[in-house]
This record gives structure tokens, C-alpha cells and sequence, in this order.
């Protein structure tokens, strides 16, 4: 290459070629890769040319202009892409102003007059249109644009699936065509239909979603044996359960859905399958019930079925929200859940059997079946449909119902074992209508089977717990068999502790061996014999010889243990007050302890307040109303006290109705001891400073009527008649007073009954009674009051036929409630009693028939008004009734007390304590803020500016005690919207967040959080702009960020364009200047190579374009298949000379088109043809940085 002579490959002297140096200018060469310009002309190099030398050269598309290199061209100008020109329009090759859309003209993209086209405004109905979005309704039909349909016109039109709904209309309803599931209400689309989302326990969560789908507490899974089916697995809206695609079923039809459900599925064949039917195994016990939960109202279903997850699975048995799952157990262990186990003890009796229901045909199935609701819950056991759950019997009481128990009768002999014995023995061995496996003495032989065992000691074959034995185990002179008759224990010589034995009760004396006092005159049979009384006559000087202290007082320690419990409460409350409330008066705290020293002073001997079971020895009516009913309701005590040395009193008149009756099993009438009562109180008070209150009570029994007392062993007698009540006084103290604690007080009030009343006619217990209560209450000025007392009646205990009067628990609560008429309010009571001694059995009572028994809890309700019918004076009536049939507990009463008591010092004056008096307060129990907003309403203001950030938070806190932003709405723009302070700028770009770009539906511009980056390019929109000319190149690195990157193989990464004659735009390598072929031959004019040779520059920079389709075409004259063969030879010579440059032949695909897809289809003029004669390079197949736009078209360059 420097031998001075043309020689080898070389196109000028010592250059070119490939091998040697490029060539200068003016040169010989055959390539532009022969030059340094990389440009051949005509053979020879040329200077590169410049974007100001008034030539037209390089990818120019008019002088010194366009191509992606110069200056974008001016209107008029030539061009080939948008790109090329000033105005960004190019249109027939010439670059044309930018369009307006209120010109009045149709122009540029415009699909109508200033309308359509992307650019200007969509067009109205019956404009021109081209697409869709060319129209305000979005609809083009035709060419023209068309009003949208509506969503109310009768007519099935647009995207509705149905009429009026579906697609863009309302969601279409159940039964209505549908396409997808967002078409239909339901959110269900099978088959072209909406369907409804099943959701069989209502709980508003899919069955398809819920994983207890009959909320009985057990997962669905579970209910499924492991397996969970009630979901649907391949989409198609068919549950797995009953789709044959999921399920192994037969589906004979083919609609996809089982034709049965297998016995996995559903276990007792009703057709509803386990997850669904509350009783799977059609036993009538609730699978909740046999999984080990509870059901109160018998549903089958979960009480509470709260579900905080919505996963279907209630919180109280969901461990994800702290619940407890259900035990499930599987009691014997055979690997079925009790609620799939026909028999869950495996005794070999059905459970629906042991749960007490009927099996007629021992298929283990509850006979009546009929489930109404289809629950699976059979109608009979279905709370939901006016059924008893069955009562699933616990018959040795141990807290195991017999259905899950292994032995019933808890003799320590399993169930199975007897019912296995009693097929051989017989079941009824002692003839008693008890089943061995029921009976803990089977054999009727007044020995225990848990004592005899099931050993044989007499090897005669037959168990001992079978086997009666004639002996007399306790030597009372009975037989075992004969103490079984006698209802006596053959273990206990005296079965009744009286102090004889059996045997002689029954052949000696005459008296009842279970009855230890069977004259009922108040001393034991033993007794009567050894001091030499008849024990069969009760009028024999028994009861003297129990009140003269005889061998029977035996009892006075339990009562005086009951006034021992009196002492101590009441020591130790009042040293409880002393304590709490030290500025208690001196003299209060002696009267508390004269209180305290009287339960200690002399009372009636044990022997003369414990009666017989005959005795009317016994206060009957608890219900004693109050002195003061303005501080009081009715019986029931508030903690207001009246003013000091104000009297209060009230005369009070209640009529009650069956106060007292005898009831045989709970209903029928045995014996009325008190019909009809009515009674007059006389009640006062007296306030005492400010910590105390004294009433007291006289009763008078003005009448009352019952039936004679033959049912007590007393005939002849009744209690008919005028009486005197005991005298009941009144210490009320109270330790928080309602208006200095917002209406809320507590107290302690006291009762002594003293024994001055009838003790004959139920008026006295005869002893002292004592009734210690504590009061919480809570009253305002407007009239409303609430009131509760809890406390202990304390009492000497008594019998009344089988009934013991003892200690008592007392409960009472009261609600007086204002109305517009302020004069007036309604009252509403409940109180109660509640016995701590239970009553006697009626066996262990003479008097007592079975089946005849008192109740000694009482409980009833009053509802009534109470008005001030002159200033000081006040009637209350009211009615109510009993809820017990306890005794003292009437069927119903009536109530009228008329009372005077002067008013009351107002409760509250300032109930918030924010200086603003209740009457002017518009929130009297709420305190002002006092942040200087709206102070005088009394009402906080917790967030001024309503922003939804508490004033105390809402900016920078202040001195105050508030943010500073409190009066300041934030402004909500996601941007810091915590503090509660709005920002006008969040970017701090200068630009106001409200036009900080394009501004959004939310009225902020969307680049309100990135702020501005200031490089003199669209600075004032708001939005950085970080990639200026937009040519994937990011400023920072862009050595020509307002100057896009013309993408040719040439410096690609320096973001300024070069020229070259080709540029990467989209799918295709676009060629700037013409490829020319000799006339109709295919052969390249050299002048072209240079052209040619930039597309092997550009795919040789471009290893990611896998393959490049070379297309040649033609113009449409002369013959098509000629045509189609220069188009091919022409195509295949571009790829010869591109191999010949290094590329590789796999990257090359040649076709020749001919004449099939010309440009323009109409030519005639030799320049129209020219356009259509062109070779283009498309990419095809592409892995390269600059990605391929699919759909778009290689711009077509002419040849010759």
C-alpha cells in the first residue's frame, strides 16, 4: 500500500480496497467504505457533506435540511417523515403548516370539518369519522358518528349483552344474557347467563369463598374427610362437590353436573351434601352438637357467627381471630368424627337412639326426616322451623350425654358390656322399666352394680350386677329385697336418721322410714319414742317440747352462723366508708356502729324460728316500695338524698294476685296459701346532712284470702284476713353524690325488719331480718334515672311444705324515663331473690304429694308512670307480674302510692366541667376544646378544618396545646397529607401543585411531586423532562439533549445525530437516499453501493436483528410475472452485495413482491411510477436496544 502503483484490491494508488488506508477525496473507489468521507460517488470519494452547504446531500430531504441530521425543514419543503419538518407534518412528501382546528376547513388528520383525527376535538353525532375515538359517543358506524346508545331505551344495542343491561349498562340481573362476569350482578356469567353466587348460610360470602358454607362450626374441608369440595377449582361457577370434572360421578346427561352425590359427599344420602346439611349423618343431633360446640336456640348453626376476616369461618372457632376450633371428636376412635358416625360410643346403639329420638327401623337414621328448609336439619329437631333439638339424654349426669358416653349409667360397667349381657339375660331383669345400661342397680337388688361388678360369685353363670342376692346387707331388719320396695337404702340402717332403724319403723312403730318426723308435729319419730310420745299424733305436745328447748334444739347453729356473716359485712363496710371518705361526720360513723352492735343483741332462740314444714312463720311478700319517690323508684333505692331534716313520705296501696300458691309438676293448682292481697304501706323519711337518709315502713295486710291448710297438716286453718306486717326500717349512707360526680352516685342502704307482725298469717318471719344493699345509679336534670341494687336478705331459716326460706341474694333495677310532658315520667322495675339454701325433696317431706312444690326464687316486673300532680306532690301507679312461680311471687299486681316530698338541689350545673352551665351547653357531657374555634357552642371541635386530622396533631404542635395547622385543611395530594398542613408546592419547583403538569381529575397537576428540572426546555409545565428529545437517551448523557439521536450504526450512544443514509426508525431500516438498478436488469448501479453499504453498517452495529426481509417491488407496467422475477432478482442482488459486506446470509430473507403491493395504485406519470419501483428493508425478527413497534411499515424508497 505504498509501492506508488494501483495494484491488487486497492481503488486508487496506495488506498482503498479494503486493505489499504481509505481514500481521500476525489479518489477512486468502488465503496463508501473506500473513503474516509464514506462517500462514493460515481466511483469517486466526496467530501461529506454539510448541513450549510447549500447542497442537497447526505439523508437531506431538501437542501440543508431534514433527514434527522439538520435543521427540520420549513412548510414547502421536501420531506419523508413527519420528523423532517418544523410543523411535524408531512404530507405527499412536502412538509405543510401546522393545522388548526377552528380554521373552518377539512385538513391534515381531520376526520370533519376542525374535528376528529386525534389532534382536534372529537366530532358530534353525524360527523365524519374514521375510528371510534375520532367521536364524543366513541362510536363510528360507517363513516360517521352516532349518538351512544342508552341504558334505557327498550332496545338491545351496543355492548349491552341484554337489553339495557350488560357491557357499558348497568350489570344485567339473575336469568339475563351475559358475556362475562362483570355483565351480571351476581358477578356470575355460566352458559351465556347470569346465575346467582350461591351463598348457602347467608353469611354475604360465596360458597365458592367460604370455608364453613352451613356455619356450623366445622370446616367444610374437614366435612369432606380432608378433601376441600366446596370450592371450584377449574372456574366454571359449578361447585367441585357436584361439577364431573372434579368429582368422580357418573353424569349421564353430559350438562357437567353429577347425576348423584357419592356417599364421601354426602354421608346419609339425603341429596344436600355433608359441608351443606347441618346433620350429615342424618342422625337428628346437630354436627355442630356432635363437634363439640354449642347451639342455644337450636338452629344448628354457631350462635355468634361474627366473622372479622370474611373468610367464612366465624371468629369464635377461627384461630386467625383468636377463636377456638372445634374439638370434632371421634369418640371411639374409629376414624369417623362423631358427625359422621351413626354410632359415636361404638356400644352398638344408634345415636339417634341414645340421643332420644325415634329409629323405627334401626337404619340409624332419625325416622321423621322432613327437612322443610333443606338445611339437612330435619324439621323436627330444627329449632329454625319450630323443632326441639332431641334431648340428648346424660343419664349418670357426668357432663357426657349417653351417645358419646361408654358407660351410661356411670356403674363402671361399659354400655356395650350390658347391652351385650342383656341380649342372653333380658334387659328388665328387676322389672323396673330401666334398661341394664340405664339402671345403676340392674338387678333390683338395693346393691350398687358398680359394688357387685361383673364377676360371678355364685358361678351360676350370670354376673353379680344381674343376679339379685336375698340377704339384709345393713342388719335393719328389712331384706335388701324388701328395703327395694320399701324405697330404702339396704346399705343405711336408718335410711332416715331418726334415730330408729328400718326394720322397726316399719314392724315396731307404724312411722315412715323415710320420713323422720311422720307426724309432722315438728320432733323426729326417735325422739317422740324415747320421751314417750305418739310419733303417728301431732297434737301431742310436740311443739312444746320443741319450744321449751327440748332434745331437738339441735339447729340454732346455723342460724346464728347467718348473723355472724351479718356482723362481719357490716364491720367491714362501714370501715370501708370510714376509710375512703374520711370527712364523714363523727356521727354518722356512731350510727354505724349502733347498726353493727344490734345484730348482736338478744333474739329468739334457733328452736323457736326454725318451724315445722306446716309453719306460716314466713314474711311473704318481698316487695316493699320506698318513702321518697322523687330521689327513689318504687322499691328500688337511688343515691339523691333528701336535704337535711326534710321529711318525705309516701301511702302506698298494692293489690297482688296468687302471691302464693302450691303447684302440682309447675302448672295445676294443689292448694292456694295466699289468693288475693291487699296491702297498704305507710312509708317516711328524714335527710340527714348530707351523707345520710333514715325511712321506715309500717305494713298493713288490709285483706287477704286462701285456702284452707289441710295440704299443710293443718286443717281448719287459713290465713284469711286483716294483719300487721314487720316494721322495717331504713339507714341509707351514700359515699358518691349524683352531683358531684356527673350524676353518678353509689351508696349503701340497710334494712332491719323487726318482728312485730303476724307470724300466721305470712306476715313475719318472727325473728329480725336484715337487708344490706349497695346502690349505683346515674340521674341527670332532665329526668332520667337509672338505678341498681344488688344485696343479701339475711334470715333465720325456715320450712314451708318442701320449700326452705333462708339467705337470699337480691337484685333490683329501675329506669325512670322523661317525657315532653315534664311533669310526668314512665317507670320501669324488675327485682328478684335468689335462694343460697335449696329446697328439700319432696321424698324427705310428709306433707309434700310427688310432683306438689314450692319455689322459693321470686322474680317480677312493674311498668308504670309517676306524676307531680302539684308542686311537692307526686302519684305513682304502676302494674306488673310475676315470672317465677316462686313463693311471694304473684301472677300479678297493681300498684298506687300518692307521696310528698319538697324538690331536690339540681343534680348537675356543669355536667363536662368546661365552664358552659348544661341548659347553654350544646354538649353537656363533652368539654370545650377551648382552641379558640367556635369556644361558645361547648361542643369540642376535635378538627376544625374538617381534614380528618385531630386538631392536636394537625401540624407543628404549638404552646397551645394544638398544631398549627388546625385551621388549615391539608390539602389530601398524597404528598405528606399526615401533617395536616396543606402544600401548595410539594416539589418546591415554584410551579403551584394545581397546574404542576397536566392537571387530573383530582384538580393537581400530575407532576406535582417532581419537581421541575430547569434546563430551558418546557420549564414552565411543571415536569422534569429528563430525556428532552425524547431519543431514549437521558439528558445527563445526551451530548444533544434537544437534538434527537438519529439511530444508523454511527455513535448511537452520544445522543446526537449523524448523518448517514439510513436511520433505525421502528420495524425498519429506513433508507435515505435511492437504491438504483440498471434499466429492468438487477444489477446495482454503483452509485447506489454506498446506500447498500449503510445497511450492512447498521446491521453489522445491530447484531440483535436476527433477520431482515429485503423486499423488491415494481411498478404495474409490463407483465405481473415478469415483474415478480425483477422484483426477486433485484431483492436477491441487495442480499449478495450485503453478504459481500460481512453479513451474514441467515440474517437475510430476499422476496420479490413485483407488482402486488404498490404505493400508488394509479400512476401514471413517470414520477408516480418511480415511487412505486423501491427496494425496503424490514426487520422481522429483532433482540436489539431500539425495539421493533409491531405493525409498523419500512418507508419505501424508489429505484430505477
Amino acid at each position: 500500500c505504498s509501492d506508488g502503483e494501483l495494484n491488487n484490491a486497492e481503488t486508487d494508488i496506495d488506498c482503498g480496497g479494503g486493505i489499504c488506508p481509505k481514500c481521500i477525496d476525489n479518489k477512486g473507489c468502488l465503496e463508501p467504505g473506500d473513503c474516509i468521507s464514506n462517500l462514493c460517488n460515481n466511483d469517486t470519494c466526496t467530501p461529506v457533506p454539510t448541513c450549510g452547504d447549500g447542497i442537497l446531500n447526505g439523508v437531506e430531504t431538501d437542501i440543508d435540511c431534514g433527514g434527522g441530521v439538520c435543521l427540520k425543514c420549513h412548510d414547502d419543503k421536501s420531506c419523508l417523515i413527519n420528523d423532517d419538518c418544523a410543523s411535524n407534518l408531512c404530507q405527499n412528501d412536502l412538509c405543510v403548516p401546522e393545522p388548526s382546528c377552528s380554521d373552518g376547513e377539512l385538513n391534515n388528520a381531520e376526520t370533519d370539518i376542525d374535528c376528529g383525527g386525534g389532534i382536534c376535538p372529537k366530532c358530534i353525532d353525524n360527523k365524519g369519522c374514521v375510528a371510534a375515538a375520532d367521536c364524543i359517543s366513541n362510536l363510528c358506524d360507517n363513516g360517521i358518528c352516532v349518538p351512544e346508545p342508552g341504558c334505557s331505551d327498550g332496545v338491545l344495542n351496543g355492548t349491552e349483552t341484554g337489553i339495557d343491561c350488560g357491557g357499558v349498562c348497568p350489570k344485567c340481573s339473575e336469568d339475563q344474557p351475559c358475556l362475562v362476569d362483570s355483565d351480571c350482578d351476581s358477578g356470575w356469567c355460566l352458559n351465556s347467563q347470569c346465575v346467582p353466587q350461591v351463598d348457602s348460610d347467608g353469611d354475604g360470602i360465596p360458597d365458592f369463598k367460604d370455608i364453613d358454607d352451613d356455619n356450623d362450626g366445622i370446616l367444610d374441608s374437614t366435612e369432606f374427610g380432608g378433601i376441600n369440595s366446596s370450592g371450584d377449582s377449574d372456574g366454571d361457577h359449578v361447585p367441585d362437590w357436584q361439577d364431573a370434572d372434579s368429582s368422580d360421578c357418573p353424569d349421564t346427561n353430559d350438562d357437567g353436573i353429577c347425576d348423584s352425590l357419592s356417599a364421601n359427599i354426602d354421608f346419609d344420602g339425603d341429596g344436600i351434601p355433608n359441608h351443606l346439611d347441618l346433620d350429615a349423618d342424618g342422625d337428628g343431633i346437630a354436627d355442630l352438637i356432635e363437634g363439640g360446640g354449642n347451639d342455644t336456640d337450636g338452629d344448628g348453626v354457631l350462635d355468634d357467627i361474627t366473622d372479622s376476616d370474611g373468610d367464612g369461618l366465624a371468629d369464635l372457632v377461627d384461630t386467625d381471630n383468636d377463636g377456638t376450633p372445634l374439638p370434632v371428636p371421634d369418640t371411639d376412635n374409629d376414624g369417623a368424627p362423631d358427625f359422621l358416625d351413626l354410632d359415636s360410643d361404638g356400644d352398638g346403639l344408634s345415636d339417634v337412639t341414645e340421643g332420644g329420638g325415634v329409629d323405627a327401623d334401626s337404619d340409624g337414621l332419625l325416622d321423621d326426616d322432613l327437612d322443610g328448609d333443606g338445611d339437612g336439619l330435619a324439621d323436627s329437631v330444627d329449632g329454625n322451623d319450630g323443632g326441639e333439638p332431641l334431648p340428648l339424654p346424660d343419664t349418670d349426669e357426668d357432663g357426657v350425654p349417653d351417645y358419646q358416653d361408654w358407660d351410661d349409667d356411670g356403674d363402671g360397667i361399659s354400655t356395650a358390656t350390658e347391652i351385650a349381657d342383656s341380649a342372653v339375660l333380658g334387659d328388665e331383669v328387676d322389672d323396673d322399666g330401666i334398661p341394664a345400661w340405664h339402671d345403676t342397680d340392674a338387678d333390683g337388688d338395693g346393691v350398687s352394680d358398680a359394688d357387685e361388678g361383673t364377676g360371678d360369685d355364685d358361678k351360676d353363670g350370670i354376673p353379680n350386677y344381674l343376679d339379685p342376692l336375698i340377704n339384709d346387707d345393713d342388719n335393719d331388719g328389712l331384706s335388701n329385697e324388701d328395703e327395694v320396695g320399701y324405697g330404702t337404702d339396704p346399705t343405711n340402717p336408718d335410711s332416715d336418721d331418726d334415730g330408729l332403724l328400718d326394720g322397726a319403723e316399719v314392724m315396731d312403730h307404724g312411722t315412715n322410714p323415710l320420713n323422720p318426723d311422720t307426724d309432722g308435729g315438728g320432733v323426729s319419730d326417735g325422739v317422740e319414742v324415747d320421751a314417750g310420745t305418739d310419733p303417728l299424733d301431732a297434737n301431742d305436745g310436740d311443739g312444746y317440747w320443741l319450744a321449751s328447748g327440748g332434745p331437738s334444739c339441735s339447729t340454732g347453729s346455723r342460724t346464728q352462723s347467718g348473723t355472724e356473716s351479718l356482723m362481719i359485712l357490716s364491720f367491714l363496710l362501714g370501715l370501708l366508708a370510714i376509710r375512703k371518705f374520711r370527712a364523714v361526720p363523727g356521727r354518722w360513723v356512731g350510727i354505724w356502729l349502733l347498726l353493727t352492735v344490734a345484730t348482736f343483741l338478744p333474739r329468739q332462740s334457733a328452736a323457736q324460728v326454725v318451724s315445722a314444714a306446716g309453719t306460716t312463720s314466713v314474711a311473704l311478700d318481698s316487695f316493699d316500695p320506698l318513702h321518697s319517690q322523687r330521689t327513689n323508684i318504687l322499691s328500688i333505692h337511688g343515691s339523691q338524698l333528701l336535704e337535711h331534716l326534710t321529711v318525705a313520705g309516701t301511702l302506698w296501696y298494692q293489690h297482688a294476685n296468687d302471691l302464693a300458691v302450691l303447684r302440682r309438676n309447675g302448672k295445676d293448682r294443689a292448694g292456694v296459701f295466699v289468693g288475693s292481697s291487699n296491702r297498704m304501706d305507710l312509708a317516711l323519711g328524714l335527710g340527714l346532712y348530707k351523707y345520710a337518709e333514715v325511712g321506715i315502713t309500717l305494713p298493713l295486710q288490709l285483706y287477704q284470702n286462701g285456702d284452707d291448710l289441710e295440704f299443710l297438716g293443718r286443717p281448719g286453718d287459713t290465713v284469711s284476713g286483716f294483719s300487721v306486717g314487720d316494721i322495717q326500717t331504713i339507714f341509707k349512707f351514700v359515699f358518691l353524690q349524683p352531683r358531684e360526680f356527673k350524676g353518678f352516685g353509689l351508696g349503701l342502704s340497710t334494712s332491719l325488719y323487726l318482728p312485730v307482725g303476724d307470724t300466721d298469717t305470712f306476715q313475719s318471719d318472727g325473728s329480725i331480718r336484715v337487708l344490706p344493699q349497695l346502690i349505683i345509679d346515674w340521674r341527670n336534670n332532665n329526668n332520667w334515672h337509672v338505678a341498681l341494687n344488688a344485696g343479701a336478705m339475711f334470715r333465720s331459716e325456715r320450712q314451708v311444705h318442701n320449700a326452705v326460706f333462708s339467705h337470699s341474694i337480691k337484685l333490683g333495677l329501675a329506669l325512670a324515663i322523661p317525657t315532653p310532658w315534664k311533669p310526668l315520667q314512665i317507670l320501669a322495675l324488675a327485682q328478684g331473690a335468689l335462694p343460697t339454701t335449696p329446697s328439700k325433696d319432696p321424698t324427705d317431706v310428709t306433707l309434700a304429694t310427688e310432683g306438689e312444690l314450692l319455689d322459693t326464687a321470686v322474680a317480677e316486673a312493674q311498668l308504670g308512670a309517676r306524676i307531680e300532680v302539684m308542686p311537692n306532690w307526686l302519684v305513682t301507679t304502676t302494674g306488673g307480674a310475676g315470672f317465677t312461680n316462686g313463693f311471694g311471687t304473684p301472677d300479678w299486681r297493681l300498684v298506687l302510692g300518692i307521696g310528698y316530698q319538697p324538690e331536690t338541689a339540681p343534680i348537675i350545673l356543669d355536667a363536662d366541667h368546661d365552664g358552659l352551665m348544661d341548659d347553654k351547653d350544646k354538649c353537656p357531657l363533652e368539654p370545650e376544646d377551648k382552641d379558640g374555634f367556635q369556644d361558645a357552642d361547648g361542643c369540642p371541635d376535635l378538627d376544625n378544618d374538617q381534614d380528618g386530622i385531630p386538631d392536636k396533631t394537625d401540624g407543628k404542635l404549638q404552646a397551645n396545646g394544638f398544631g398549627a395547622c388546625m385551621n388549615s385543611p391539608e390539602d389530601k395530594d398524597q404528598w405528606q397529607d399526615e401533617d395536616g398542613c396543606p402544600d401548595l408546592d410539594n416539589d418546591n419547583d415554584g410551579i403551584p401543585d394545581t397546574r404542576d403538569g397536566v392537571v387530573g381529575k383530582s384538580g393537581y397537576g400530575y407532576c406535582l411531586n417532581a419537581p421541575e428540572d430547569k434546563d430551558q426546555w418546557q420549564d414552565e409545565d411543571g415536569c422534569p423532562d429528563p430525556d428532552n428529545d425524547k431519543d431514549g437517551i437521558p439528558d445527563v448523557r445526551d451530548k444533544c439533549p434537544n437534538k434527537p439521536e438519529v439511530y444508523n450504526g454511527l455513535e448511537d450512544t452520544d445522543g446526537c445525530p449523524d448523518k448517514n443514509k439510513v436511520i433505525m426508525k421502528g420495524d425498519q431500516i429506513v433508507v435515505l437516499d435511492k437504491i438504483y438498478f440498471k434499466s429492468a436488469r438487477a444489477v446495482i448501479k454503483k452509485n447506489s453501493y454506498d446506500v447498500v453499504n449503510s445497511v450492512a453498517q447498521v446491521l453489522k452495529a445491530y447484531p440483535g436483528i436476527k433477520l431482515v426481509e429485503v423486499q423488491g417491488h415494481t411498478d404495474k407496467r409490463g407483465s405481473a410475472r415478469r415483474n415478480k422475477q425483477l422484483s426477486q432478482r433485484r431483492a436477491q442482488a441487495v442480499v449478495k452485495h450485503l453478504a459481500g459486506q460481512g453479513i451474514d446470509k441467515s440474517r437475510l430473507r430476499a422476496v420479490g413482491y413485483g407488482e402486488s403491493k404498490l404505493l400508488l395504485p394509479n400512476a401514471r406519470s413517470p414520477k408516480e411510477h418511480a415511487r412505486n419501483r423501491r427496494v425496503q428493508f424490514v426487520i422481522v425478527e429483532n433482540s436489539a436496544a431500539i425495539k421493533v413497534k409491531e405493525g409498523n411499515k419500512a418507508r419505501p424508497q424508489t429505484t430505477d
